[in-house]
């Protein structure tokens, strides 16, 4: 509630929190000067190389026969909200991502980097947009409101108040890694429209979450129900809070289309009768 930065896309100062601020914002890690990154929510954007599929851009490239699953919404999801990095998940910025999945700073010039750099900043972007606007808003207006109630009227230390933000181990603890992965596997071609459908690059998290149980991190816990099936635990990023914000996110922001079947006129009806009675006898 008193971080003050100035915003990295337009210069204007962020004061006491309000904007969206870096959870490792003034933290130093692995050896790296200590994170300044700040944005005023609306200059958060999406890259204007941004090659991932997005509903509008499939709405406009179509006829008529495909049906959306959820409405067009053409200024959605290109731009982060103040107080997004305080929505119940870890919001790190593009280059704190980057050093979490790579332990190296980017390199400049670099093609792999920079495209990483595009997806990292795809990906968080959707995380965000799991929650509506209102909610965000809503949210961060209650925490700062509780916040100068309690401060003006109670004597307690601030982390009595706040919890204590941002990753002091250059590490990806919320699988960004597997999440980056996900939404490159979106730019194949699809069947019925230029990339593939959300119901087939989720399939990325799957065999992910199967690996991962397959490997060292394998456990023999187990939840049981009052039904008596068996739960069974996993610590896998895929199952995690962070990584169902954003494939929801991603669902959203591809849409769901479908390529319904006509139905047969009568003569189409009576040609293929027909033609069973020549094959049956």
């Amino acid at each position: 509630m008193t971080w003050t930065g100035a915003c990295n896309a337009c210069g204007k100062m962020r004061r006491a929190g309000h904007g969206l601020f870096c959870s490792n914002y003034l933290l130093g890690r692995g050896g790296s000067r200590p994170c300044r990154n700040v944005w005023c929510g609306p200059c958060y954007r999406e890259a204007g190389s941004d090659p991932f599929p997005r509903l509008d851009r499939i709405a406009d490239g179509n006829g008529t026969d495909l049906e959306l699953d959820v409405p067009e919404t053409h200024d959605r999801y290109r731009s982060g909200r103040n107080g997004d990095h305080l929505m119940g998940v870890p919001f790190e910025c593009d280059l704190c991502s980057f050093q979490n999945v790579t332990g190296r700073d980017p390199v400049l010039g670099d093609h792999n980097d920079h495209f990483t750099l595009i997806a990292i900043r795809r990906v968080l972007l959707d995380v965000m947009w799991a929650r509506e606007p209102d909610t965000v808003a809503g949210n961060w207006a209650r925490a700062r409101r509780d916040y100068l109630t309690a401060i003006s009227h109670l004597s307690l230390r601030t982390e009595s108040l706040l919890p204590l933000l941002g990753n002091p181990v250059m590490t990806d603890r919320v699988g960004m890694g597997v999440a980056i992965l996900t939404v490159v596997t979106s730019l194949r071609a699809g069947v019925h429209s230029a990339n593939i459908q959300y119901d087939t690059m989720r399939k990325t998290q799957t065999w992910y979450g199967n690996a991962f149980d397959a490997g060292r991190e394998y456990t023999c816990d187990t939840v049981i129900g009052l039904d008596q099936k068996k739960q069974y635990l996993s610590s896998s990023h895929t199952f995690g809070k962070w990584y169902s914000r954003f494939m929801k996110g991603a669902r959203l922001r591809m849409g769901m289309i479908r390529r319904q079947n006509e139905a047969l006129t009568s003569a189409m009806v009576l040609a293929m009768c027909r033609r069973a009675e020549l094959d049956w006898e």
